[in-house]
C-alpha cells in the first residue's frame, strides 16, 4: 500500500516530473514548474525581453511562475537556456551562431533542459515566439486580441529545429499594426513599428531616407538657379518642376554622397538609406543619360549607374550601410548588362498589376510584364526587395477581395529571388482599411512562413476577432472573390466603387450575409462592433454609386420639395458614420480625411418651398429655388402625373455659356391664376418668369423674359428646356410634328427596347408644334413652341418607360419667350391633318457622331483649374478652359454609353488650342479611361513643339466599344513656360465603320 501510495504522489507533483510517460518534456504541472529560464548575464535587451516575454506567457498559459536567473550561477537541473548562454557547452550543445543571421534560431531539447538560441538581436526572441506560437498555440490576432490556451500541464516534445527566416525583411505596412509587440511576435520587423527599440529593433531605414529622396539629396530650391544642369533634361530644356536628377552628372554624385554621408552620421542606428527617384516621371534625356537607357534598354540603366557610384562612395566610410533603390514605373524593366553593387538592394514595385489574380499565373495584362521583370532583376542581384500593394488607395474601405493572392504571390516572389517584401497598406494615423487586420495577420503569416496554411489562418483569425458570425464573415469574403473572378475583373490599386464586381445582385447578397452575421451577434459589443466593420464598405458602395440603394428619392409634402427623410440612403450613412467614428478612423483614401467625407455625405440635399396652383383639370407646383422647375403636373380626372417626378420640367437662361439659373435668387410673388418669378443676375441681366393655368382646362403657359440692365453688347441669350414625361413605352406612343404648312406623324413601335434611342430635329425639319401621344392610354402632351426654337431633341428611355424632350432657342435677338403645354385627353382629330393616318415607322437611326454640348463635360475644380468659355472661333462658339500648370483630368466626357452600339467600335478624337509660349516639353496629354477595368483604352501626349498655337486642331485618341464606366479626359503636362493654357472645343465620337 505504501508503495502504490508513494507513486501516485510522485507522478501528482509537477515540481517532481520533467517527463511525461510518452517522453514529452513536462514543464508545468498544476501551476508548478521546476523549470527556471537561464540567461546569459551578458545577454542583450532583446534577449532579456525575451526572457520576460516567456516568463510571462508561460505563467499566463499554466499558472507557474519560471524564475528568470542569469549563466553566473551553477546550472539548475532542470532549464531552458535562452541564447548564447555558457551553460550551452556543460550540456553538451554546439550551435553555429554565425549561420543564423540576425534572427534565425535554434529549438533543442537535450536531457531536462530546453535549449532557445538564437542570432543577434531577434533570433532567441523570435525563437521564444516560435515556441509559444508553433508549440503552444499561442496567437496574437491583433494588438488588442490575442490566443493564449489554457493548460493544467504543460509540455512539448522532443525538439531539434534550425529556423533561419526565408525573407530579411517582412514589414505588413497597415498603421493596425504598427504596435511593437505585435510586429516582435508575429516575427515581423516592420521597418514603421513603434516601441521596439529595446525589445528587438526592427530593419530600420534612414529617418530622411526611406524612399523617394532625389530631391531631397539634390534641392531643386537651393541648386536649380545656378545649376540647371544638376536637373532632368526634357525635350531640350531642364526641368526643375515634374523632373528628376540627371543621373550623368559627376556633381550631381558628389552632392548626393555629402548629403547621404551627412544623413548616416545623424542617424548611425539605420542600416538602410534610400537613394531613389521621385514619386513620378520626368526621367533624365540628356545626351549622356539617353546614351545609358538606350543601351541598357531601360532608364534603370542610367538610374543604377547613379545609385553605384553613390554606394561604392559610401562603402569606403560605411561599408556596412545598404543603398536601396526604386525599380518603378519607368525604372522597372532591368538594365541589360549594369548589376547593382553588393551594397546596393533594388526594390522592384508593382504597382501595375493586377491584384485579384496570381503574379505568376494570370496570362494577361501586366501580370506578364511583371513576371518578366522580375525574373530579369533576379538575374542580375541575388538581393532583391519587393514593394508589393496591398490596398486600394483612392477607397481604403472599398471592397478589395486580393486575399486570395497574398500567399501565392509571396511564394512567387521568394521563389524569383526576393529578399524582403513590404506590403503598402492603410497607413492612415485612424487605421481600419478595408479587412486591414486580417490582411495584415495574414501577410505576417506568408511572410514568416509561405507555407503557412491559409484556410488555418483564415480559420483561426475569424473565430477569434467575430466570434459566432464567423462563419457568415467567412461566406461574405468568398461571395466577394469568387464575383471578382466570375466578372473577368482584372483589379487595380485604383479600382472605383463602380466596378463591375461590385454589381447591384452582389451587394444585395451580401447585404443579407452581413445583417443576418450582426444579427447573430447583436448581445456582443465587441463582436457587433467588429462585424459593423467588415459592414463598412459595402454601406460606402451603396453610398458613393447609389447601387442597392438608389438615388435619394424627392417628395412634395406640405407645398415642400426636397428629400424623403426615409430614404434608405440617410439610414445607410447613419450607420457608416456611427462606425466610422467608433473605430476613430482617420481616412477614407490616402489623400482625404474621413472627417472630409462624412461631412459631405452628411448633407441631405435642401428642401425647397414648392409654389401651388391648380384649376378643375390640373394642379402643378414651381420650386422658385430651382429656377422655376415644375417637379410634378397632375391630371386630376385621371390622378396621373404627365411629369416624371422628380426630374419634372426645367428650364435654364444661357448667358455667356453659362447657366444663369444655377446662381441666380428668384423672388416670387402669386397674383391669381399666376406664379410670377424674378431674379437679378450676375451679368447685368435680370429673368423673369410667369406661370399660368388656362381657367378650366389642361393648359399651362410659361413665359420667359431675358432683359439687360447694362449696356454690353452681344451675348445674345439662349433659352434651353428640357422636361421628362411619363407617358408610357415607346410601343404605345407616336410623335408628332407640324404646323399649318407641314406635318409629320411617326410611330415608336420600332424602337429597340434594351437601349435608349435619340433623335434630333431642326427647326427646318418640324413646325411650332408637337404632340406626343398614348394612343391605347388616350393621353398625351401637346407643345407650343417659340418661334425662335432652333431644335427639338427627344430621348426615349424604354427601361423607365419615360421621354425626355428638349427644347432649344439660341441667339434669336428675341428676349421674350412662351411656351404652352396642353395635357391631351381626346383623339387629336383637329390637330394632326387627316388623323388616324398611318404613321411613318421613327427607326433608332445611330447618329455617325456624337459630341457633348458645354453641359455634359465633366469639371474638375471648376473655376480654378476648369471653367467654360465662350469664344467664337471655337466650331461651336463655346470651349472648356485649362491653365498649363497643372497635370489634372479637368475636363472629362462621361459619355451614355447606352446611347452607343455596344457591337460597334468607336474612333475618339478631341480639339484643342493651345496658348503656347515655347516649343519645349509636352502641351497636353488625353485619352480614354475604363473605370471598370481600371485601365486606359488609348491615350496620347502630345509635345510642344508638334502643335501650331492659337489653332484649333483635332487630334486623334483611340479606338474602343463602348461599355459602361468609361469616359474621355485631357489634362495638362505643368509645362506653363510652354503652355499658357489649354482650350478644348469638345470631344468626338465617330462609329468607325461609318
Amino acid at each position: 500500500m505504501n508503495r502504490i501510495g508513494f507513486l501516485f504522489l510522485f507522478l501528482s507533483c509537477g515540481t517532481m516530473l520533467s517527463f511525461s510517460a510518452n517522453g514529452d518534456m513536462i514543464l508545468c504541472n498544476q501551476g508548478k514548474s521546476g523549470y527556471s529560464i537561464v540567461l546569459s548575464s551578458h545577454a542583450p535587451s532583446p534577449e532579456r525581453h525575451a526572457a520576460k516575454e516567456l516568463q510571462r506567457f508561460l505563467q499566463e498559459i499554466s499558472g507557474a511562475m519560471l524564475p528568470i536567473i542569469d549563466d553566473s550561477a551553477a546550472l539548475p537541473s532542470r532549464a531552458i537556456l535562452l541564447g548564447e548562454n555558457r551553460h550551452l557547452e556543460t550540456i553538451g550543445v554546439d550551435i553555429d551562431f554565425k549561420s543564423l543571421g540576425k534572427e534565425g534560431y535554434v529549438l533543442r531539447t537535450k536531457g531536462d533542459y530546453l535549449v532557445i538560441a538564437g542570432g543577434k538581436p531577434r533570433g532567441t526572441l523570435y525563437g521564444i515566439y516560435g515556441l509559444l506560437e508553433d508549440r503552444l498555440g499561442c496567437r496574437w490576432f491583433t494588438p488588442d486580441l490575442s490566443r493564449i490556451p489554457k493548460k493544467e500541464t504543460l509540455s512539448i516534445s522532443s525538439l531539434d529545429e534550425t529556423i533561419v527566416p526565408v525573407l530579411e525583411y517582412r514589414d505588413p505596412f497597415y498603421s493596425d499594426v504598427f504596435e511593437g509587440d505585435w510586429v516582435l511576435r508575429n516575427r515581423m520587423n516592420s521597418s514603421h513599428a513603434i516601441g521596439v527599440e529595446e525589445k528587438g529593433g526592427k530593419v530600420r531605414f534612414g529617418n530622411k531616407a526611406f524612399v523617394h529622396t532625389f530631391y531631397k539629396l539634390v534641392e531643386p530650391e537651393k541648386y536649380f538657379d545656378e545649376h540647371p544642369e544638376y536637373f532632368s533634361e526634357i525635350d531640350g530644356k531642364r526641368r526643375r518642376e515634374g523632373g528628376q536628377l540627371c543621373l550623368t552628372n559627376p556633381d550631381v554624385v558628389q552632392i548626393a554622397v555629402k548629403k547621404l554621408k551627412r544623413w548616416i552620421r545623424e542617424d548611425p542606428e539605420a542600416t538602410i538609406f534610400s537613394v531613389s527617384q521621385n514619386d513620378w516621371y520626368g526621367n533624365c534625356q540628356c545626351a549622356s543619360c539617353r546614351a545609358i537607357d538606350e543601351r541598357e534598354g531601360s532608364p534603370a540603366g542610367s538610374l543604377l549607374h547613379f545609385v553605384n557610384k553613390v554606394a561604392e562612395e559610401v562603402e569606403k566610410e560605411f561599408p556596412d550601410v545598404i543603398i536601396e533603390t526604386l525599380a518603378y514605373q519607368y525604372t522597372r524593366k532591368p538594365p541589360k548588362t549594369i548589376r547593382p553593387r553588393k551594397n546596393v538592394v533594388v526594390r522592384l514595385c508593382s504597382i501595375e498589376c493586377c491584384f485579384c489574380h496570381p503574379l505568376e499565373t494570370d496570362p494577361e495584362g501586366n501580370n506578364v510584364s511583371f513576371r518578366e521583370d522580375i525574373r530579369g532583376w533576379n538575374s542580375l542581384t541575388d538581393r532583391l526587395y519587393v514593394w508589393d500593394y496591398v490596398t486600394n488607395f483612392p477607397h481604403y474601405v472599398q471592397p478589395h477581395p486580393n486575399l486570395r493572392v497574398l500567399q501565392p504571390n509571396i511564394r512567387f516572389f521568394v521563389k524569383n529571388g526576393v529578399k524582403g517584401i513590404f506590403e503598402q497598406g492603410n497607413y492612415s494615423p485612424g487605421k481600419h482599411g478595408e479587412m486591414s487586420l486580417l490582411r495584415s495577420w495574414l501577410l505576417a503569416k506568408f511572410l514568416w512562413n509561405p507555407d503557412y496554411d491559409y484556410e488555418t489562418a483564415m480559420r483561426e483569425f475569424c473565430e477569434a476577432y467575430y466570434g459566432p458570425a464567423a462563419p457568415l464573415i467567412r461566406e461574405y469574403i468568398e461571395l466577394m472573390h469568387d464575383r471578382v473572378l466570375e466578372t473577368k475583373t482584372h483589379m487595380t490599386i485604383w479600382m472605383p466603387p463602380t466596378s463591375r464586381h461590385l454589381d447591384e445582385e452582389t451587394i444585395k447578397k451580401a447585404e443579407d450575409i452581413l445583417n443576418r452575421a450582426e444579427k447573430l451577434v447583436a448581445d456582443n459589443p465587441t463582436y457587433q462592433l467588429r462585424v459593423r466593420e467588415a459592414h463598412l464598405p459595402l454601406q460606402y458602395v451603396q453610398i458613393v454609386t447609389g447601387r442597392n440603394v438608389g438615388d435619394v428619392s424627392f417628395i412634395l409634402k406640405d407645398d415642400s420639395f426636397g428629400p424623403d427623410p426615409n430614404h434608405r440612403r440617410f439610414e445607410i450613412v447613419r450607420k457608416f458614420k456611427e462606425t466610422a467614428i467608433a473605430l476613430g478612423m482617420s481616412h477614407i483614401s490616402e489623400g482625404r480625411t474621413m472627417e472630409s467625407f462624412l461631412s459631405e455625405i452628411d448633407q441631405k440635399p435642401a428642401s425647397y418651398r414648392a409654389l401651388k396652383m391648380e384649376n378643375a383639370a390640373s394642379i402643378f407646383h414651381v420650386v422658385p429655388e430651382l429656377g422655376g422647375k415644375i417637379p410634378s403636373w397632375k391630371l386630376k380626372s385621371l390622378d396621373h402625373d404627365v411629369l416624371c417626378f422628380p426630374e419634372g420640367w426645367r428650364e435654364d437662361c444661357v448667358i455667356k455659356r453659362r447657366k444663369t439659373d444655377s446662381d441666380s435668387k428668384y423672388t416670387a410673388t402669386v397674383q391669381g391664376n399666376k406664379i410670377l418669378l424674378h431674379s437679378e443676375t450676375k451679368d447685368d441681366f435680370f429673368i423673369e418668369k410667369e406661370y399660368s393655368l388656362d381657367h378650366s382646362e389642361a393648359v399651362l403657359n410659361v413665359k420667359t423674359r431675358i432683359v439687360k440692365t447694362g449696356n454690353q453688347k452681344g451675348n445674345l441669350p439662349g433659352v434651353h428646356t428640357q422636361s421628362w414625361w411619363n407617358l408610357g413605352a415607346p410601343d404605345e406612343l407616336y410623335l408628332w410634328l407640324g404646323d399649318a404648312e407641314k406635318s409629320s406623324l411617326f410611330s415608336l413601335g420600332g424602337l429597340p427596347d434594351d437601349r435608349k434611342s435619340r433623335f434630333s430635329f431642326s427647326s427646318a425639319d418640324k413646325g411650332s408644334k408637337w404632340l406626343l401621344w398614348n394612343q391605347s392610354k388616350r393621353i398625351g402632351i401637346l407643345a407650343g413652341t417659340p418661334e425662335q426654337e432652333t431644335s427639338l431633341e427627344f430621348l426615349f428611355d424604354p427601361k423607365n418607360k419615360r421621354a425626355r424632350i428638349g427644347e432649344s432657342t439660341e441667339n434669336s435677338g428675341r428676349n421674350e419667350f412662351l411656351r404652352q403645354y396642353e395635357i391631351m385627353t381626346k383623339d387629336p382629330v383637329k390637330i394632326i391633318p387627316g388623323y388616324p393616318r398611318k404613321a411613318e415607322p421613327l427607326e433608332r437611326r445611330e447618329p455617325e457622331i456624337w459630341e457633348p454640348g458645354p453641359d455634359d463635360l465633366q469639371l474638375h475644380r471648376e473655376g480654378e483649374l476648369s471653367r467654360i468659355l465662350r469664344d467664337e472661333t471655337a466650331p461651336k462658339g463655346w470651349c472648356a478652359w485649362m491653365p498649363g500648370h497643372t497635370t489634372e483630368w479637368a475636363v472629362q466626357w462621361h459619355f451614355d454609353h447606352e446611347l452607343l452600339d455596344p457591337e460597334k467600335e468607336y474612333q475618339a478624337f478631341v480639339t484643342v488650342k493651345i496658348g503656347k509660349k515655347g516649343e519645349q516639353g509636352d502641351a497636353f496629354t488625353a485619352g480614354a479611361w475604363d473605370t471598370n477595368q481600371g485601365r486606359s483604352m488609348g491615350d496620347i501626349r502630345i509635345a510642344a513643339k508638334d502643335v501650331k498655337g492659337g489653332e484649333w486642331v483635332r487630334f486623334t485618341l483611340t479606338k474602343f466599344k463602348p461599355g459602361e464606366s468609361q469616359y474621355l479626359w485631357i489634362a495638362p503636362t505643368a509645362n506653363p513656360d510652354n503652355v499658357a493654357e489649354i482650350r478644348i472645343a469638345g470631344f468626338i465620337l465617330e462609329r468607325v465603320d461609318r
